[in-house]
Parts: C-alpha cells; structure tokens; sequence
C-alpha cells in the first residue's frame, strides 16, 4: 500500500510537468518540431547517460542476482503482452498491427523511468535496464515484423546499435568490473540524468496537446486496447510473479514497467512504415492519461498479491 501511496504522489507531479509540457505547446513555446528535436535528446543522449549513472554504484552479489532476474521478468512480460496480443486484438481488423504493437509495448523510458527513479532510485534504473534492453530487442525485431510482416538482419543490427543498448553494454562492463567514473564525469552524468523526468514528462504533454482529444476520449475501440496495455498484461504479469519470493524492488519495478501507457514508438512505427499514426496517436494520448489512475492502482494490487 504504501507505494502505491507513494506511486501516486510521484505520478501526481508528473502529471503536473505534463501539463506544462501541454500548455507549452499550445502556447507555441513549443512546437511540433521542436518538441521532435527534444525527444530526440531525451532519446539519444539523456536516457542513455542516465542508463550509465545507473550502473554507477557498488557491485555485489544481491544486485546482479537481481539483474539478472529483471531481465528474465522482462522477457516473461514481454511474451505475455505478445500472447495477449494475438488472443484478444483479431488479425482480421483494420490498424491490428497498431493495436497489437501497442498492447505488447510499453512507454518503458518516459514514464517508467521517472516512477521507478522516484521509488527506488538509481537501484530501480538499475533493474529498468535490463527491462529496457529486452524492450529494444524485442521492439526492432518482432516489433518490425509485426508492424511490416517482414524485416533485414542489417537493418535490425543497425536499430540493435541504438545508443540506450550500447549505453546498457558500457554501464554493465564498468558494473562488472568496478569501474568508477572520474568525480568530473560522475558529477556531470548524475546532472544529466537529473534532466530525464522532468523532459520526458514536458514532452509527453507537448505530444498529447497535439491529439485531437476529445475525439480520442470518444473512441470506445481505444479504450479497449487501452484496457490490454493497462490492466491486462500487468495483472498477468503479477499472476506469473507472484509465486516466486522474488526481491519487492525486482518485482514492483517490472511490473510498473509491463503496467506503463502505450509506448511512443508505436506512434513511430505507424509514421515510418505508412500505419495510421493518428489512431496510434490517440492510443498513446489516451493510455498515458488514464495511466495517472491506473499505475497506483496496479501497484497496490501487486503489492497485495505478492505480499508486501
């Protein structure tokens, strides 16, 4: 209970970010490109950097133990959303692919960074790597294919080289093998990584004030997915995990993760490979505000089933 208490209280300042982020973009301080340009580097070089932060602090034997059990939640709950996916959103609708990507995928680095951060600190990023490793995996292989019918090995090894994974590979081998940051570097990457929450949260609202919302908030089908993306897939995931004793931060960490809104990249993939971006869109605006309500709610029900 008591961090689904302390959930709600970070996600309250969250959504309070995003409404700056909301009343930015409708005031023109920030536009659509713009708003592209910061997502770009909250993408490629806030998140990545706080991904190494994360893998700066003492390594023993709890904590890649607990790593390593993060990603092994990370791939159930990955085949879990994928699972859902086929059995509950029919192949035969128009925009399936949309409404599967977006049931299976998870805003994992906008949303779930700030809420774990806010719960357990650099120790839940550390769990969230693994997690966002397996997401990025997942996402540019059976992502694509699910998104196209068919991708390139060349092109999914290009996508692999993102800059959060080679982030992930670095922070893990100084992990590993106790490697310090200099106290300059150090001091700049924990300022960096400071930044992550409150961009990613600015941006999120400058990306809904783009939704035609009220449309949107009348479109019973995105409800629907929104359901399977919010409720379905981490209640699953807590019915799998909960039997297993594993570690509180282990556990909650992936389940805010599986319980996050619709990931952006569903948005993205719609755009690049000629899907209907505004129903993505609409999909993505949707699960991130009903989200507010239903991550704390999500939490308490893990916290009660796994005994917390």
């Amino acid at each position: 209970m008591f961090l689904a208490l302390t959930a709600a209280e970070k996600i309250l300042v969250m959504m309070i970010i995003a409404i700056v982020g909301c009343i930015a973009y409708k005031t023109g301080i920030i536009t659509e490109k713009s708003n592209k340009s910061l997502t770009s580097v909250l993408l490629m070089a806030v998140n990545p950097i706080m991904i190494i932060n994360a893998y700066q602090t003492e390594v023993n034997e709890r904590l890649m133990h607990n790593f390593i059990i993060s990603a092994v939640l990370a791939v159930a709950s990955h085949l879990i959303g994928i699972a859902l996916s086929f059995l509950l959103v029919g192949a035969k609708r128009p925009d399936y692919e949309t409404e599967r990507l977006s049931v299976v995928y998870s805003n994992c680095g906008f949303i779930g960074i700030p809420l774990v951060n806010g719960l357990f600190g650099m120790e839940g990023v550390l769990y969230l790597t693994a997690y966002m490793t397996v997401f990025n995996i997942c996402l540019w292989t059976h992502g694509v294919i699910q998104t196209v019918g068919r991708t390139d090995m060349r092109t999914t090894l290009r996508h692999l080289a993102s800059p959060a994974i080679v982030c992930s590979i670095l922070g893990l081998l100084l992990f590993v093998f106790k490697i310090k940051l200099p106290a300059p570097a150090a001091e700049a990457v924990e300022q960096i990584s400071a930044m992550n929450s409150p961009l990613a949260m600015i941006i999120a609202g400058a990306t809904i004030a783009q939704t035609d919302i009220r449309k949107a908030l009348t479109a019973v089908r995105v409800y629907y997915i929104s359901a399977l993306r919010l409720f379905a897939v981490p209640l699953v995931c807590v019915l799998a995990f909960m039997s297993f004793g594993i570690e509180e931060k282990v556990v909650i960490t992936a389940i805010v993760e599986a319980a996050c809104p619709a990931a952006a990249s569903a948005t993205m993939f719609a755009i690049n490979y000629g899907k209907n971006a505004v129903y993505a869109s609409e999909i993505f605006a949707v699960s991130t505000i009903l989200s507010f309500v239903s991550l704390p709610a999500v939490i308490m029900l893990a916290e009660l089933a796994c005994g917390f």
